[in-house]
């Protein structure tokens, strides 16, 4: 695998790695069903020496081969991340909120559709994070791994624009995870393709609005 992309959800990871793929830039499951597109901390991997996570050594590319049903470690590994709310948002407006937030929360036997609330108003009424956005920020922020993670915006609420879009944000990632694959034009061409890509969140939230509800 090239490149794999995690995140809480809800921040454009889709579309980030559809992107790789059509430059044929290899990424983790859309589907999940390797289980590392919102695992809740950074994934350990073969030959890892910590708890964590790491680049394995066995494969025969150096980059640490299966062991357990787990694949040889990733080239570059990026977390996405953005505004929670607005990531939340989006997750009730697709109608898969409960199962999202037991993939994130790291403790998904907690978490019922039965008794999950059914809107996004009734969740901020509630006043519990039970998607663990903070924990699962702070995990892939700071626990310890034997792989570079790349941290990567995806915008700030209210700024006006989406930061990973930004024509030289998008130009230096482009280069540092297709430059094994790809030749300098290329990347250019591609860079200049995601930030012409851009468009308008779907699912967005005024903060202000929220509060005023308390």
């Amino acid at each position: 695998m090239d490149v794999q992309i995690s995140s809480f959800g809800g921040v454009g990871s889709t579309q980030l790695s559809n992107h790789l793929n059509a430059y044929g830039i290899t990424t983790n499951l859309l589907t999940d069903a390797d289980a590392l597109r919102h695992a809740p901390r950074p994934p350990a991997y073969p030959g890892c020496s910590n708890s964590g996570g790491g680049n394995g050594e066995g494969g025969a590319d150096g980059r640490g081969g299966a062991d357990g049903g787990r694949p040889a470690a990733p080239r570059h590994v990026v977390y996405l991340y953005g505004d929670p709310l607005a990531a939340v948002a989006s997750h009730f407006r697709r109608g898969h909120a409960c199962h999202q937030a037991q993939k994130t929360c790291g403790n998904p036997a907690r978490l019922s559709p039965a008794t999950f609330p059914a809107s996004l108003a009734e969740y901020v009424g509630r006043g519990e994070d039970l998607f663990g956005l903070e924990a699962h920020f702070s995990a892939w922020m700071a626990e310890p791994v034997d792989y570079p993670v790349i941290m990567l915006r995806r915008g700030v609420r209210g700024a006006g624009y989406e930061r990973m879009f930004e024509p030289e944000v998008a130009a230096a990632l482009f280069r540092t995870l297709c430059a094994h694959k790809l030749p300098p034009d290329r990347i250019r061409d591609m860079a200049a393709a995601f930030s012409a890509s851009k468009r308008k969140r779907r699912s967005e939230v005024s903060l202000m609005a929220w509060e005023s509800r308390g």
